[in-house]
Formats: structure tokens, sequence, C-alpha cells
């Protein structure tokens, strides 16, 4: 099971048992208009004190299961508020080992390349320490943004799959991505603004291109 938290070049990252329901309420209000069109549709009492203590209890839940592995985005210079949330959840082994990604990042952080590096740090994870052979993302088309981060991160557009996810109380389509764990790649291939944040070993060729 992986640690309960990870550092990186200028990034803490925590699961949720050390992570409170007030800064996780905190978070999700100051981005609902953010998040809003890029969600599913919130349920009611979802911002609440009750309902993020309960979600956080869940997630603990699915870690000590390992079926999902969650992870709260705080920088070094302000360890106490959440900046984003990376997830690897439907966890699988055997002949499937996979994993599926999601993530979020704060509105006051965009452009700066901290989902960037907090998804890197999160790959090594999955690669290194789970072994597990495959990640996958599914991006709206219309959150170029998001698209970025996959280009960046080496993913690969597998295709598109139409009305796979609810999103705001509609089923839109979305872009598929897919990460292969191949041990040949070096992480010298990294972005240089989260090169630093990397192990000199050779990991998964996820920067490398066709």
């Amino acid at each position: 099971m992986p640690k309960k938290e990870y550092r990186t070049e200028r990034l803490i990252l925590r699961a949720s048992k050390l992570v409170s329901p007030q800064q996780t309420l905190d978070y999700y209000k100051r981005n609902q208009e953010l998040f809003t069109p890029l969600d599913p549709k919130r349920i009611t009492g979802f911002y609440t004190f009750a309902y993020q203590f309960l979600m956080l209890h869940q997630d603990e839940v699915e870690r000590q299961a390992g079926c999902t592995i969650k992870f709260w985005v705080f920088t070094k210079d302000n360890p106490d508020r959440i900046i984003g949330m990376i997830s690897f959840s439907n966890i699988k082994y055997g002949n499937v080992s996979s994993t599926f990604l999601a993530y979020k990042l704060d509105s006051s952080c965009l452009n700066k390349g901290f989902i960037t590096e907090a998804i890197a740090r999160g790959i090594r994870i999955i690669f290194e320490e789970l072994h597990l052979n495959r990640i996958e993302v599914a991006v709206l088309p219309r959150n170029i943004p998001s698209l970025r981060v996959m280009e960046k991160l080496g993913f690969v557009k597998e295709g598109f799959s139409q009305k796979f996810m609810e999103i705001n109380g509609i089923w839109e389509g979305h872009v598929r991505f897919g990460l292969v764990n191949d041990p040949e790649a070096d992480w010298h291939k990294l972005p240089p603004h989260i090169r630093c944040a990397a192990p000199k070993v050779r990991l998964a060729k996820i920067f490398s291109r066709d």
C-alpha cells in the first residue's frame, strides 16, 4: 500500500486520512464555479461538513481495500490549503492491471504546472510501487487545459467514447487516453519544470512519441 504522504519539489500529496473535512469543503466551495461544468451533478448536501466527513471516510475505506488511491495536493508554501486532487480509482491487478486517473486543480493555481507535477508523482506511485501496467484517463474535449496536461505527460490518445460520463446532468463524450508502464523509458524526458522531482531510474515510457 502506498504511503499517506509524498513530496515533490513544490508540492505535498496527502491521503484523505491526513485531510480534514473543513479543508475539502473550503476547496470545493471556492471552486464551485470552475468545477460545476466539468463534474458530475452534485447531490444535495455535498457542500456540507458532514458530507465531506463521510467522503473522506469512504476514501480511507477504499484506500485500505486497495481499490482507490486519492491524494489531496498542497503547496509547501501553504501546507494547510488544498489546491488540487488526483485520484487513481478502479484499481485492478492480474491480467488487467490498470487504474483510472482523475484530477482537478484550484482556480487560483492554473497554468503553474502544479497538476502536472502532482500527476507525475502519482504515475511513479502507480508504476513503481503498485506495479500496475496501465493508466487510463477520460477528458472532455472542451477542457483544453486538461488536454494539454495529457500531452505534457505523454499520454497517448486512444479514441473517443460517446456519452461516456454524466457531467452536470448531461451524458457527454470524452477523449480517452492511456499510459503504459514501459521500463525502457527514462525520466530525463520529463518536462523541465518537474524534472527535479523525478528519480534517476528507468520507468514508464511516458515521455516518448511515435
